[in-house]
């Protein structure tokens, strides 16, 4: 972040005209500054490296809510013992109940800010930059969830760390503070609220304002995008991605025959979602998810109970996807025929 004394002041505005300000009272955004640049600390990039995932033998068991954990940092991933702190990506995994992850220094107090907010059943994901402790090698992990005591999984990943500068560049180098507030949203004056879901547009996509990404509505008119059509992803050996998902559905949303003349909603950029992405829409706190007689997402139009292909490759010859009627997620055969839902990277 630069010009922060300048950029504060414009915040408020930046999430009016991109999201509306109805958006500040349903979300309650908080931002937290945790970095400034000025001339104290080289950024050292390094390839994604796991540094914490409960859910794996050794690295558990789930975190509570209401404590906190101690994470090795140092002497992890290639940081250096003088690293001064890290930027990563957090993910929480389908909580018990919603709530909060703060990342932060083990020689200080708790901080009032959040490093992750999430709903219950989410699988959501956040970056940010961690100070580290002058002297312990680890970092403190609080989970807060409400109820109290409920349980969630955590994976952290490590895509660079800071240590003293040697350049003589004020651009390559950043301050890593502790978090503070900076901002919250809800603070300004609005009666309004929306939901998730961004406005539909009547072009047959919807957006999701937690995740900037823009879905196919599916329909029950029979066309292209009823929510009862099925697909392969492969026609079989090689186990190309070949299928009438390709072929039939996704080159035909992108104009292929046509040279993107008339793409679907003005796009030409349709594609499978990852696995990831796809259990986003999942929500396994609506009512009756698990018990196979409703769907347990609340994407608008509704979606097939079914499993949905994905874009992630298990092996060869198997995909991973969702089943949209209990929220679990699997790997099929690729010459399967299952359900498919467009998506992009909006904007």
């Amino acid at each position: 972040m630069t010009a922060f004394d300048t950029r504060a002041c414009r915040i408020k505005t930046v999430l009016e005209t991109c999201l509306g300000p109805e958006l500040c009272l349903l979300v309650a955004l908080a931002l937290s500054l945790t970095g400034v640049s000025v001339a104290q600390a080289d950024v050292v990039l390094i390839d994604n490296c796991r540094l914490l995932d409960t859910r794996q033998q050794g690295q558990g068991p789930s975190l509570t809510g209401q404590t906190t954990r101690m994470v090795t940092v140092r002497g992890n991933c290639g940081i250096p013992a003088e690293a001064t702190g890290i930027e990563y990506n957090a993910t929480i995994v389908r909580p018990d109940a919603p709530g909060y992850v703060t990342l932060y220094p083990s020689d200080i107090a708790l901080p009032t800010t959040a490093s992750l907010n999430f709903w219950e059943g989410a699988v959501l994901g956040n970056g940010g930059v961690a100070k580290l402790d002058a002297k312990e090698p680890s970092l403190s992990v609080y989970l807060a969830t409400s109820p109290p005591r409920r349980m969630a999984d955590l994976v952290v990943d490590v895509t660079g760390y800071h240590v003293p500068s040697r350049a003589d560049d004020v651009a390559t180098r950043l301050m890593v503070l502790s978090a503070r507030h900076f901002l919250q949203s809800s603070d300004y004056p609005t009666g309004a609220t929306v939901s998730r879901w961004g406005p539909q547009g009547g072009d047959g996509t919807v957006t999701d304002r937690l995740t900037g990404l823009q879905w196919e509505l599916k329909t029950d008119d029979g066309s292209i995008h009823d929510k009862d059509n099925t697909y392969t992803w492969s026609t079989g050996d090689p186990w190309d991605f070949d299928g009438t998902a390709k072929t039939a559905f996704l080159d035909v949303l992108n104009d292929v025959s046509g040279g993107g003349a008339s793409c679907f909603a003005g796009h030409c950029d349709w594609r499978l979602p990852t696995v990831d992405e796809l259990m986003t829409l999942i929500e396994p706190a609506y009512p009756d998810c698990g018990d196979r007689r409703s769907g347990c997402t609340r994407i608008p139009g509704g979606s097939a109970r079914s499993f949905y292909w994905s874009s992630s490759e298990y092996h060869v010859l198997g995909i991973w996807g969702v089943y949209f009627q209990d929220g679990d997620y699997s790997t099929e055969p690729k010459t399967d025929t299952l359900a498919v839902r467009a998506v992009r990277s909006g904007s």
